[in-house]
């Protein structure tokens, strides 16, 4: 097979990206697949390059060879070459938006070619907090209450509906980002106003959720197709502060599993419930392929709420299930890609109703 690994993006988990790719691509090595690496730089450009194997590659200017697809055709091309490669799957390693929200899924479905995780909705619904929660709740699955904000609203009067509807303290984050960028935490008004301002920087859409004083992080992930879906063993990220930051998620030991519990030390009721209800939120958001789900529990009163799912998790999650090993875990998303393409290519899409012949 030829397997393009896509990552980068303009996205500000661009970095995360390359090397949750890297990562994927010399995993993949092993298979005895031809595996292509597809770099999308941050300004949108896509490129290849043998050179992409290694994260030093972009430490500067990556350069390499300007590639695209074109709508139909699921040969990748090289531009000013007709040079052409038939792509039979494309693992997708991007984070945050322009490449984990459906653009890239939709873009791989107009030119026929399989790519792995869940599909245009599921993308789409699992980027965007607002939605995701509306989608939780339809389905009756516990999350934090809210409110959404909009650039355009009036500070004051977001402060005033915050104040109103959640209380101090709560939690200020821009609906379509991911990675805790351009989270904030308020515990007064002052520091609300603070927190939307830094928001707002990335996402002109924000969600204040109402914090947790004491709480605990569990993470599961879910890999799979509907209907037969598979949940790994949770764990527990620690973090030293209000919530799990940027630097302590891929600078700090969590980045090597140092500042993690794996599996979680949770008793064994707690653990089955996390990984049965991990999988209903997959399938809420109808996630295909490989997603985690990221869980708060209150230690106060016990309850455990859905906070997000992550539908390209960083390092694809391929760490949460040690016993596939990574290779073995990218090549299930391979046919899982390729199954859900040839199912969806067996429906009829010409419907001869004559309407342009009438006269």
């Amino acid at each position: 097979m030829n397997i393009a690994v896509i990552f980068g993006g303009k996205s500000c988990e661009h970095n995360i990206s390359i090397a949750t790719g890297v990562q994927a691509a010399n995993a993949l090595l092993s298979t005895g697949n031809k595996i292509i690496c597809i770099y999308i730089t941050r300004r949108g450009v896509w490129k290849t390059s043998k050179a992409f194997f290694d994260c030093a590659a972009f430490s500067g200017d990556a350069g390499g060879r300007t590639v695209f697809f074109l709508p139909g055709d699921n040969r990748l091309h090289y531009r000013f070459s007709p040079f052409k490669t038939r792509i039979d799957c494309a693992v997708l390693c991007l984070h945050g938006r322009n490449g984990e929200d459906g653009t890239v899924q939709g873009a791989l479905e107009l030119s026929g070619v399989p790519y792995t995780g869940s599909g245009v909705l599921g993308s789409a619904a699992g980027m965007d907090k607002q939605i995701m929660k509306k989608l939780f709740r339809a389905d009756k699955l516990p999350y934090l209450k809210s409110i959404t904000a909009h650039s355009r609203d009036k500070t004051e009067n977001i402060i005033k509906k915050a104040a109103f509807t959640l209380g101090y303290p709560v939690i200020v984050k821009p609906a379509r980002a991911g990675s805790s960028i351009g989270i904030g935490v308020a515990h007064d008004e002052e520091q609300l106003q603070n927190a939307l301002v830094a928001a707002f920087m990335w996402d002109n859409k924000v969600i204040i959720e109402r914090a947790v004083d004491d709480f605990t992080e569990l993470n599961c992930a879910v890999i799979g197709s509907p209907g037969n879906e598979e949940a790994s063993r949770v764990e527990k990220p620690v973090s030293y502060s209000e919530f799990l930051t940027y630097d302590e998620k891929y600078h700090g030991k969590a980045k090597s599993g140092g500042d993690r519990q794996f599996p979680a030390d949770i008793d064994k009721e707690q653990e089955e419930k996390i990984r049965a209800l991990a999988i209903k939120v997959f399938r809420c958001v109808e996630a295909e392929g490989i997603a985690r789900i990221d869980f708060i529990l209150d230690n106060k009163s016990g309850k455990l709420y859905v906070n997000e799912i992550n539908t390209i998790p960083g390092s694809l999650a391929m760490y949460l299930f040690p016993e596939k090993g990574r290779a073995g875990v990218i090549m299930k998303l391979v046919s899982l890609a390729v199954a859900r393409y040839k199912e969806q290519s067996a429906l009829k899409y010409e419907y001869d109703d004559k309407l342009l012949y009438k006269g």
